[in-house]
């Protein structure tokens, strides 16, 4: 029983951390998505859902329409420029004034057009054009039409997927309050170092100052006295070669004269 506890409570707090991670990624994949497009959090992470339920990565797709964005911002200057990109779409793009229509107006027009047209270098052309590198990726995305994709945003709510101002306020309140114990640990950081420096920066000194003359001093010594080592050294040889080698040497022969007696 106690084991199935442990076990249970491991879980839950794997499965906690595991949610944390989870909303983090979401949440910081819906508010970039909500920079690029100008949409509001909860059509952005209804869009965010929809490119992961028709395999679109969200990287690639924010970066799609990110270029989107900037293609259609180009092309509103109410000339040639504004008239090649209608043509292109098939629709308008701006409003009276001139300025370019929110995103979450002309996705679902572009997700109907491309929906209606057939597969091949037309479409996949036409991707590339408004989506750069990233169109063909998001042609799963866009395939859907604008009733698919107002049903994704439907299951999106329906399944919790869908954030809200607050809940992506808390991803930023976090980020922040990380930022700022970073920031008291590193003064902490500082202030400690800037004390202890000088204390170490002393103690080497004093060691230098102790150690230093003594290695000097036998280094001095060592060469003073070579003779003596020199002399040291031949009467190790001297005892290696004609005391110790012969010993082992004969220890040897001994046990292999008795090896087979031994046996």
């Amino acid at each position: 029983g106690a084991a199935g506890i442990a076990a249970g409570a491991a879980i839950a707090i794997k499965f906690g951390k595991d949610s944390i991670d989870t909303f983090k990624r979401v949440a910081g994949e819906v508010a970039k998505l909500k920079r690029v497009t100008g949409l509001s959090t909860e059509d952005a992470s209804r869009m965010a859902f929809a490119f992961k339920q028709t395999g679109v990565d969200a990287e690639k797709g924010t970066k799609g329409l990110q270029l989107l964005s900037k293609n259609l911002s180009g092309a509103a200057d109410g000339g040639k420029k504004a008239a090649a990109m209608t043509k292109l779409l098939g629709f308008g793009f701006t409003d009276a004034s001139g300025k370019v229509l929110p995103m979450a107006e002309l996705m679902p027009k572009l997700a109907e057009k491309f929906s209606s047209m057939p597969d091949g270098a037309g479409k996949t052309a036409l991707a590339m054009k408004l989506f750069g590198k990233s169109g063909t990726d998001l042609l799963p995305f866009l395939n859907k039409g604008a009733k698919g994709l107002d049903d994704l945003a439907k299951k999106s709510d329906k399944f919790g997927n869908t954030l809200t101002d607050k809940q992506l306020q808390a991803l930023k309140d976090s980020k922040q309050a990380q930022r700022d114990w970073d920031a008291a640990m590193q003064g902490l950081q500082v202030t400690l170092g800037s004390k202890l420096l000088p204390i170490l920066t002393q103690w080497a000194t004093g060691i230098n100052n102790a150690l230093i003359p003594a290695i000097q001093g036998v280094s001095e010594w060592v060469a003073k006295n070579q003779a003596s080592f020199d002399a040291l050294g031949n009467l190790m040889r001297w005892v290696w070669n004609n005391v110790m080698l012969p010993l082992v040497k004969g220890a040897i022969w001994g046990f292999a004269a008795m090896n087979k007696p031994l046996a």
